[in-house]
């Protein structure tokens, strides 16, 4: 991953009611960046916020993609449960390791990196 210049920190937490905070970041934060929240007294007490997504709308590929990041966090041991809130965010019930979370889901956008650099290229270009 250091070909794309990845990054994934743990950020102490910026409020009391938050118990973790990573955030992933590269050449490309469009592309890899996201971030992940765990706040405890949530009905879903991770969230998670990717940046690509909110790019990715067109049909086939984005029902593939969304497909793909939610068998991504389902696969992680503890999620119990999860649900796309929005168009760039899903949250996570249970009690998952905040870093295997992290890392369940950036492997799954360097695995679609290519589709996902032409998405973010067509963007570009049409703004």
């Amino acid at each position: 991953m250091q070909d794309f210049g990845i990054q994934i920190l743990q950020i102490p937490p910026f409020d009391d009611a938050i118990r973790e905070h990573w955030e992933v970041s590269a050449h490309d934060v469009d592309l890899f960046g996201f971030s992940a929240l765990c706040e405890p007294a949530m009905q879903y007490p991770w969230s998670l916020c990717i940046n690509v997504a909110e790019f990715v709308t067109e049909e086939p590929f984005a029902s593939e993609f969304r497909q793909g990041i939610a068998n991504a966090i389902s696969a992680v041991t503890g999620v119990q449960s999860m649900e796309e809130a929005a168009a760039d965010v899903w949250v996570v019930s249970g009690e998952p390791d905040g870093e295997a979370l992290v890392h369940a889901v950036l492997l799954y956008l360097v695995e679609m990196s290519p589709q996902l650099q032409a998405v973010l290229s067509q963007q570009r270009s049409t703004h």
